[in-house]
Formats: structure tokens, sequence, C-alpha cells
């Protein structure tokens, strides 16, 4: 009976000993109640933490003192998965996390995880490519604001501003769309395409198709806008149906003869 005690006790110590520690420096401002919100699975196992540290008194957390914090109470980290990045810029093009405040320089080959923003500034631009099959270059126009989103299908949502996408590899024909934009106004599905987007602080949707088809959908109405094709959405309202896309007609200079 005392040596299954004695290796009960010695397996316990093993544990201990051998669990992946978290150190962590108690700032200025900080509380346990601050640092058990942020660091552990459960915030209310704070004396556990108290009493792994050896600290009999929350008031003797002060600034300077290295806390360690077991894996078993740690808050276990979330693997973040990138699913795009910055192929080109041009000017001036910040993003930011989900739960971020401040906006942070994109440099060349920056990757995007689901939920981060983006912002073009004037004169700006960027070209966004999606990774995995389908592959998607989102050419982002200047003063864009926009946030990439990969759930059931990779999506784009835009705030304000203008996006051309292009799709560089497509999957098998399927119903389902394999691409989303989304707005305030409406959901343009994309199912192998080339198209234009855009919109403004009012609400205005514009959908202009250069290749393929899409289906853009708002208020319970979907209308499919084939190549050549345009079509506009107003916040409220159901989507226009769709016109022909005017062609620039290129004027040829009228020369005189003497």
């Amino acid at each position: 009976m005392k040596k299954v005690k004695f290796i009960f006790i010695l397996l316990i110590t093993i544990f201990i000993y051998s669990e992946e520690l978290i150190e962590y420096k108690v700032q200025s401002g900080d509380t346990l109640s601050k640092i058990s919100k942020e660091y552990l699975s459960d915030p209310s196992k704070w004396r556990e933490l108290l009493q792994y540290n050896k600290v009999d008194n929350p008031n003797k957390i002060v600034p300077g003192m290295t806390l360690k914090i077991p894996d078993h109470l740690a808050k276990k980290k979330v693997e973040v998965k990138n699913i795009a990045k910055l192929s080109k810029k041009l000017g001036i093009v910040k993003f930011k996390k989900e739960n971020d405040t401040d906006w942070k320089e994109a440099e060349l080959n920056q990757l995007f995880a689901n939920d981060d923003t983006i912002i073009t500034k004037e004169t700006s631009s960027a070209d966004i490519y999606f990774f995995d099959d389908p592959k998607v270059m989102v050419q982002v126009k200047e003063n864009t604001i926009m946030k990439v989103k990969q759930e059931k299908v990779k999506s784009i949502h835009l705030s304000v501003g203008e996006t051309f996408i292009k799709f560089l590899t497509h999957s098998k024909e399927t119903k389902e769309p394999k691409f989303n934009v989304v707005t305030q106004t409406a959901v343009a599905g994309v199912r192998g395409t080339e198209f234009t987007s855009s919109t403004d602080k009012d609400g205005l949707d514009t959908y202009s198709c250069t290749k393929g088809l899409i289906q853009v959908g708002a208020q319970g109405k979907i209308v499919e806008v084939p190549e050549g094709f345009v079509t506009t959405v107003k916040k409220g309202e159901a989507p226009a149906e769709p016109q022909k896309i005017l062609q620039k007609v290129k004027i040829k200079p009228v020369i005189k003869q003497n």
C-alpha cells in the first residue's frame, strides 16, 4: 500500500514538473482579475494560480514580479490560419486584427487571417491573393476598407470602396457560390468570374461582370449578372435589373486639311 502511494505521489510530481509554463511579468496597472481573464482558461481559478505561485495574498501581486502559469490552468492558444497575403501594393496599405484598435503598415507578402481588416488610402492600392482552391485575386482600389473572411465560403466584407476580383483557379462546377462579396446592402455570390464591385458610404452598390456570371441578392431577390452586364443596389431595395455595360467610345481626332 505504501509502495502504491509512493508511486502515485511520484506521478503527480512528474506531471507538475513536466508541464509547460507561461511566465508573465506583472505590469503597472495589472490586477489579479485582469491577469486571470487574459491568461487563464477559467478566470475563476485565480486561487489555484496563487497557490501554484505560493502567494498567500492577492495584494502581493505587484509590478515586477513573475507569475508562472501552468499549462493546466492556461488559456489554450488558438492556431491562427492565414488565408490570404498581400502580393502587390502601391502607396499606403494598412491592416488590423479583429480585436485590435491600432492599424499597422502592411508589408509586401503580409499574411492575413480570418477577420483581418485592410484599408487603402488615397492614390493607394493592393492585390490580395487568397490561398487554396479556388485561388482568387482581389485588387483593392484606393480609399477602400474591407475584411477578409473564410468560413464555409471565402469572402470579403466591403465597408466602402471598390474591388476587382479575378479567379486564378476554378473548382469543379457547382451550383453553390465559391466566393462572396458582402456589403451592408447586398451579397454577390460568385462561381468563377471577373467582376468589379463597389459600395459608397450611403450603401449604393455597383456590380459589373466582365467574365463569367455573378448572382447579386438583396431584400429577398436575386438577379444574375452575366458577362458584359452591370447591376446596382440601393440600400433597403432589391437589385436593379442588369443592364449592358456601356462601352467607352474612342473619339478620333479631326485632322484639318489645308
